[in-house]
Order: C-alpha cells, then sequence, then structure tokens
C-alpha cells in the first residue's frame, strides 16, 4: 500500500523535488516498514532511467582565456582523461586537450551566475545537503499512514538550496560562477565528462538532472 502511496505523490511532484522526492517517499516507506517491525528494504534512490544528465556549478578564478589554461585547471600536468565506461572496442581515455577544448568551447556562450541563480540551478534538480538526512526525514515522513509532508518538503529544500548556494560563494568570493550540463544520452565523450570526476580539480557543486 505504502509504495503506491509513494509512487501516487512523486507522479504528481513538480520537477524540483526531482529525485529528493523519490528518496523521502522511499524513506517513508522504510519508516513504515520498521514501525511494524519487518526487515525495511533497500532502495536505489534514483527514477529508472535509460539516460541521465548531471549539471555542475563551477567556480572559476574567471573565464579561461584558452584551451590550455582551461586543460591546467581541469588536469594539472596529467595527458590523458580515463573513460569512465571504456568499452571493449573503445578508447580507454581521452586526450586531455580534446576534453579541455569541449569544456573551453561549452563555456564561451556561458554568463555568470548570481547567487539566486545558482539556488534556481540546485532546485531544477537533487542536489547533495541535509535536508535528506535521517534526522529531517524521520520528521517530513512521520505521519501513521507513510505519507510525507510535501509542502514542508517544499519550503525545507527551498532554503536548503538557498544556504548551499551562499555558502559555495562565500567560501569561492571574487570568482565567476558558471553551469555546464552533460548527458550520458549524448555520446561517449559526454558520458565520460558526465561520470568522469571531470571537475575534481575545479570548485563546483553536483546537481543530478536524470
Amino acid at each position: 500500500m505504502i509504495g503506491d502511496v509513494a509512487l501516487g505523490l512523486i507522479v504528481g511532484m513538480n520537477h524540483c523535488l526531482g529525485v529528493a522526492a523519490f528518496a523521502v517517499a522511499q524513506r517513508a516507506s522504510q519508516i513504515r516498514w520498521q514501525k511494524e517491525g519487518r526487515r525495511s528494504m533497500k532502495f536505489r534512490m534514483a527514477f529508472v532511467s535509460n539516460s541521465s544528465s548531471s549539471s555542475f556549478v563551477l567556480a572559476l578564478e574567471h573565464k579561461p582565456i584558452d584551451v590550455e589554461e582551461m586543460q591546467r585547471w581541469l588536469f594539472g600536468n596529467e595527458d590523458f582523461f580515463p573513460n569512465p565506461y571504456p568499452p571493449d572496442d573503445g578508447p580507454k581515455s581521452y586526450p586531455a586537450s580534446e576534453i579541455a577544448k569541449r569544456v573551453f568551447d561549452d563555456l564561451q556562450d556561458k554568463e555568470p551566475l548570481s547567487s539566486e541563480h545558482i539556488t534556481e540551478e540546485l532546485l531544477s534538480g537533487t542536489f547533495e545537503h541535509r535536508v535528506l538526512s535521517e534526522e529531517i526525514m524521520e520528521l517530513l515522513c512521520k505521519k501513521e499512514d507513510g505519507t510525507c509532508d510535501w509542502d514542508l518538503f517544499r519550503e525545507m529544500n527551498t532554503e536548503e538550496a538557498k544556504r548551499v548556494a551562499e555558502q559555495f560563494c562565500e567560501r569561492w568570493p571574487k570568482r565567476q560562477y558558471f553551469v555546464l550540463t552533460y548527458s550520458d544520452h549524448n555520446g561517449d565523450v559526454e558520458t565520460a565528462c558526465e561520470h568522469g570526476d571531470l571537475f575534481a580539480m575545479v570548485p563546483h557543486l553536483y546537481i543530478n538532472q536524470h
């Protein structure tokens, strides 16, 4: 029964709740099972999909002046970027210069973001934050029928997005903030960009767009 209730609620959620709403609904199911003394199930906290996309909010000193500068920021002295899902007959890695050029080109038409714009980007998908913590989900999903207080979740999720955006800007002041989105639906190179920890050397926020 709780699974049907959660599914019905998820279908009615607007997109900004994304996978986060799904996670809370699944947690509601787990809490209900635990209250009944039954073994809780483990769930994959994502929608079933043949493809995914992810956005990255980058904190850069400035828009890169050329591909070489972009490559230094992304890879340091490394000449290759490992392919996270190398096919049997495909490349095990990509030249760092090729990936750097792709990111450099993608940044050319981007305008710097404000803290408010970063908040909007965070709310467009799912980001890691404390609203999905054990304690808060217990509070949100405390109803006996296992449903959740979605209005409270929206309010808390929005406030958390503002907090994350503001802290990000405070931690990396006097920088310019840009957002890039990559999808594994758009070929092998974008798959590597999305899943390969491309921005490990660049301050960034990760947003799951699934």
